[in-house]
């Protein structure tokens, strides 16, 4: 059997909402980039009143990477982490014997960075190309499907006892943290039962 660790990425192993510093960024890249945004959530608030779907929102904000390279994103994402990574999380991710995967909402096109920078053995996340997402947004009980489906693709057998999850957000990932008996939840001022309450330390 596999011990394997789960962590989110967002306010879990950041302090931040990281598609919500990159969007800053880009807004500081250009005055016209202000209008651009304007435009972007008009698009997404009317695909979200047709749809009732978040996914269609999100999508209609994709476009917003096309004017980020390659080397911006990766310098981006390595930015991110130096600045905002909870550094007591991220030194215990390598933990011998577990495989890790590091499961997100947040977008393929900065992630797959992420990944490479922190050590993880797999990477799931909200899929995209420059214009729009492909599949679904990787939230909720989308992740633990995800999950599953990596699990089958590499005969991953999941040792239940002695795995570990990490979490901000019980309502959010508890289908992710379904996986394991030892589930951590970050920074929170609600206690859970089954949960571990640990503190994101950055300093």
């Amino acid at each position: 059997m596999d011990k394997i660790k789960i962590y989110d990425f967002d306010k879990t192993l950041v302090d931040c909402d990281s598609i919500g510093v990159l969007l800053r960024i880009w807004l500081r890249k250009s005055f016209f980039n202000f209008f651009k945004l304007i435009f972007y959530l008009i698009k997404g608030s009317f695909a979200y009143l047709f749809s009732f779907s978040f996914d269609s929102f999100k999508d209609k904000f994709i476009p917003f990477l096309k004017d980020f390279t390659e080397e911006e994103l990766k310098k981006f994402s390595e930015n991110l982490i130096e600045s905002h990574g909870y550094k007591n999380l991220i030194e215990e991710i390598e933990e011998d014997g577990y495989t890790t995967i590091l499961c997100s909402a947040s977008i393929n096109s900065y992630m797959k960075y992420v990944k490479d920078i922190l050590g993880f053995d797999y990477l799931i996340c909200t899929q995209n190309d420059n214009c729009h997402l492909i599949g679904k947004n990787n939230s909720k009980e989308e992740k633990a499907r995800n999950l599953k489906k990596l699990f089958n693709e590499k005969n991953i057998v999941v040792d239940y006892e002695n795995s570990k999850s990490y979490t901000d957000s019980v309502k959010n990932d508890k289908w992710m943290c379904s996986f394991t008996k030892n589930k951590y939840v970050v920074n929170s001022e609600k206690t859970y039962e089954g949960y571990i309450n640990i503190d994101g330390i950055n300093e």
